[in-house]
This record gives structure tokens, sequence and C-alpha cells, in this order.
């Protein structure tokens, strides 16, 4: 975000509410398993056929739901603040040129395309990735920026004073 913030964007909290959400949901997924588990051995001692077909089946698609639509974006986020509290960064000194309106998914997590210029060509041109979980910064077209990065991944964002 614009200002004069030293911080990063992301604090212990953002990775402990993804972790916690990503257990919930594996919680709830192997809840699912089990009970999907629990119809074959329930159906298999009272010989019920249609218990240990329809049952595994219906809760094994929830698992599989559950699993990798609610828990692993969370995991993969998780995984992402990780790298990027360990990582390297490094600092770039740039002109804004345009942020896109809608977020796309890249490496599991969902991120804005964040263009910026470091010189006056074309060819000069970078793309960054800003997180849309973050709320989205409104800045305006030639802002001088200093952004902190890991890889392509925005992680700090200031503004820089004109040069």
């Amino acid at each position: 975000m614009p200002g004069n913030e030293a911080n990063s964007l992301y604090t212990t909290q953002d990775i402990n509410r993804a972790l916690t959400e990503r257990n919930k949901r594996i919680v709830l997924a192997a809840v699912m398993m089990a009970l999907a588990i629990l119809c074959i051995v329930i159906g298999a001692l009272i010989r019920n056929k249609p218990l240990m077909m329809i049952g595994p089946s219906v809760f094994g698609c929830l698992f599989y739901f559950l699993w990798e639509f609610k828990a692993m974006p969370y995991a993969r986020y998780a995984r992402y603040l990780s790298d990027i509290n360990t990582g390297l960064s490094h600092e770039t000194e740039a002109r804004f040129v345009s942020m896109s309106e809608q977020p796309r998914l890249n490496n599991g997590v969902m991120y804005y395309d964040f263009i910026v210029s470091v010189g006056s060509e074309p060819e000069d041109e970078r793309l960054f990735y800003f997180d849309a979980d973050k709320p989205k910064p409104s800045i305006p077209e030639g802002e001088n920026l200093s952004i902190t990065s890991f890889g392509n991944y925005i992680t700090n964002l200031e503004t820089a004073p004109s040069t």
C-alpha cells in the first residue's frame, strides 16, 4: 500500500489466519473421509450393498471437493507467506503503469498483475504480482514507487520521492 509505511504488507497474523483456516478445512475433509470409511464398514457388517457403494461415493466426492477447493488454497497461501518471510527480497524503484482489474491465479494464489516501469522504454516495464487478499491500492499512473519484492511478488509497497 502506498505511503511511508516501513512494515511489510504481511504480518504474523496473516500466516496464522491462513494456517487456522487450512486446519479447519482439513479437519472437515478428514471427517468426510471417515464417514466414507464408516459407510463401508457398516455396509459390510449389515450386508447392505447400496450403503457400501453410495456412501463412500458421496463422502469421497465431498472429501475431494473440500480438500482440493477449500483446504489446498489456504495451504498454498500459507506456503507463499512462509516463503516470502524466509526468502530473499530486493528493492525496486519504479513508476506505476497499471494494475489489472481482475485477479488471476498464479501458483495456487490469487494476484493482481502490477506493472511498473524502471526506465523510459517499453521494454523497461516489469510485471509484479500484488496479493488479491490485500486491499487493492489506488495509485495514480506515473507515481514513483519503492517496491520490496520476493521474486515478482510484492511484499511492501511505498511511495518514493520524486526524482
